[in-house]
This record gives structure tokens, sequence and C-alpha cells, in this order.
């Protein structure tokens, strides 16, 4: 009897117990028991490793398999990884028929790119890109899957005159990423933020021995639809189509090409973002400065339309000087191309402006 009653409380203390393990089995048991979908990312641990196939521990009821063309990826990811390691993949099969979830490296590859780009962005690491094509503004870089643009300002200076010269395709970069918009694809990286402090200043120090005036023999290293760039003195600066010449430039390839020698004039330096412009028409005589002389007032003079616009005609004269028609001194339609003949009525050299008129040819004129 005694020895019942001694039974009857151990029995007791057991029970909650055991009914403890049992339900934390149970719960393990339904976590286990996932519903994996097509194109659903998971992570798991490897567990097994060959030459062809890789088995992973996705936490689910069956394995996963990544196996063939789906083990390939930029990053090369199957020959890195190592058993024990994590790993993303995408579901590409909730389970086929040997029991196993068919799973792909290669599909997952943009998410495990994200998901490093955002951790090295919250740590502000410097990390390694890859130079695939130039943009307007800029470049086109490549981190694994992803593509990323670098704009010119935040390349370094070296690199600014390789990228202008069609030079820097192939080349591998450290920068740091400075904008990063996962909903919209957005991801803007920096060359010049991932600078030593030392690499920093000697790029101020060449910047700043540049003084606004200051005029260089140059050489041409790039040409594009809205100028030119050119090398001077160990830099590079740009020079924007309407500091090409006095009169008009439709394409600077027409009047320029790579290798050509420039005389420029630095007009604005910009040591924050390691920007220099430059004017190739402030080298030469400015055409203006002798207008009043050559087109006086009331004088007759000949010239081509070259620009109709809602308030009158732009007339070339010479190479640099147009003069503009207003609308109420015409006589009738004008087109681009015309050849007329006109009177001076106003004459403005500061501000570089020429007024013109058709009516005023009449001999009434006064």
């Amino acid at each position: 009897m005694a020895e019942k009653d001694l039974m009857a409380p151990r029995q007791a203390r057991d029970y909650p117990e055991r009914s403890r393990r049992m339900a934390k089995l149970l719960e393990k048991s339904k976590a286990r028991v996932r519903r994996l979908r097509p194109n659903e990312v998971v992570e798991g641990i490897v567990i097994s490793k060959k030459k062809d196939e890789l088995i992973l521990d996705i936490g689910a009821k069956a394995e996963g398999l990544v196996s063939g063309n789906e083990l390939e990826d930029e990053a090369e990811t199957f020959k890195k990884i190592k058993e024990g390691d994590r790993v993303l993949a995408t579901v590409l099969q909730a389970e086929d028929n040997q029991g196993f979830v068919l799973l792909s490296l290669r599909k997952a590859e943009p998410e495990r790119d994200w998901r490093r780009l955002e951790r090295m962005f919250e740590k502000e690491e410097v990390i390694e890109v890859e130079v695939v094509g130039p943009n307007k503004g800029g470049v086109v870089v490549r981190f694994g899957s992803q593509r990323g643009f670098i704009p010119f300002s935040h390349l370094s200076l070296k690199n600014k005159m390789a990228a202008n010269a069609g030079k820097l395709i192939g080349e591998t970069l450290a920068v740091k990423l400075i904008e990063l918009e996962r909903q919209v694809g957005r991801i803007v990286l920096s060359e010049r933020e991932a600078l030593t402090e030392r690499q920093r200043q000697e790029e101020i120090a060449k910047i700043t021995k540049v003084k606004v005036g200051e005029i260089f023999e140059g050489e041409i290293t790039s040409i594009t639809p809205f100028g030119v760039f050119v090398k001077f003195d160990s830099l590079e600066g740009m020079v924007h189509i309407s500091e090409l010449a006095w009169e008009k430039v439709s394409d600077p390839k027409k009047l320029f090409k790579i290798g050509d020698g420039l005389k420029v004039q630095v007009i604005e330096v910009n040591e924050k973002e390691g920007r220099i412009l430059l004017s190739h028409k402030r080298t030469l005589p400015n055409p203006w400065e002798k207008v009043a002389e050559k087109y006086l007032v009331g004088a007759k003079v000949k010239g081509k339309v070259t620009k109709i616009t809602d308030f009158g005609a732009f007339v070339e004269l010479e190479p640099g000087i147009e003069g503009l028609i207003h609308v109420t001194e015409t006589t009738g339609p004008l087109a681009e191309g015309d050849e007329v003949e006109a009177r001076v009525i106003k004459v403005d050299p500061k501000n570089q402006k020429l007024a013109l008129s058709l009516k005023a040819i009449g001999a009434g004129w006064r």
C-alpha cells in the first residue's frame, strides 16, 4: 500500500513533462511540414555536396535538390560553398518522384545579390563592381546579377578620364553604395566615396591647383553629342557644345576628332564633384566686340534664316553673329534656309543682341 502511495506522486509529476515534450514534437512536426510553392525563395543548409548536385535541409518534410544547370550562376556559388553553409535557392518543383524538392541556385541569384547589397549598404562597406558600359551621365556597373550606376561626378579623376575615353569597360572598381531602392531596382554607387582620406586630399590638391581663367593647350580624348572632353596638365575637363565656337555647333564630330589639340580656358572648377568646365571659344576672338562698328543702325545686311520661333526668325550674318527679325518686323512667312535682306534697327554688343527688320527695307524708313 505504501509502495502504491509512493508511485502515484511520481507518475503525476512525470505526466505534465511528457505532455510538454509531446507538444513540442508536434509543433516541430507541423513547422517542418510546410507547403512550398514554385518560385518561392528558401534558405537551406548544405548537407551534401557532390560533383553535380547539392542537397539542402530546407526545414521541410523533404530535402532540397539542386542539380544540372540550376547549379550555375554568375557568382559561381556552387564552387564556393561547402557542407554546413547556408544558401538561398528558388523552388522549381515542390516534390519530384524521388521525394526531393527541386531547387535552383541560378534563379535565386538576384535575391542573394539584393540581400548582400542591403547588408553592405547598411554597414557602409566598400564593394567591387565591374564596369559594363557607358550611360548618360555616368557608367553602368555589374554586381553579380544586378546592374548599378555610377554618375561621372562620383568617379575618381583618373577613372573619369578613362571613362570619357571609353577605356573603363571591363575594369573593376572599389565603390560604396549611396542609394539603394529595391522596389524600383535603383542602385547608385560612388567610387569617390570609397577613396581613402589621403586619396581624396590628393584629388582635391590636383583640382585646386587649376584656376578659373587659366588657358591650357589640351588634347581631345572623347567626343559626345553635348561636347568634347579635353586632357590637359594631367587633368581632364569638358567643353560644352555651346563653348566650342562662337557660331552654333550642331555636331561636334563635324569639327573635331579624338587626338586633336585644342586650346581651352578654365571657366569653372567644382572641387566637391571633381568637375572642370572649359571653353574653347573664349580663346578665340569674340566677333561681338566689333559688331557696333561693323553693323551700324540703319545699314542693310544679308543673311540666312537659321531658326524659326513663335516670336520671330534668327538670321546668321556671319559665323558667330545672328540677328533676330521679330514677328512684328516681318513682311511674310519665312523658312529655315531662306536668304534675306534686312535692315539693322538695334545693336546691343554687351548682351550680344542684334535686331533686324524686313519692313524697314522700304525707302520710307527713317
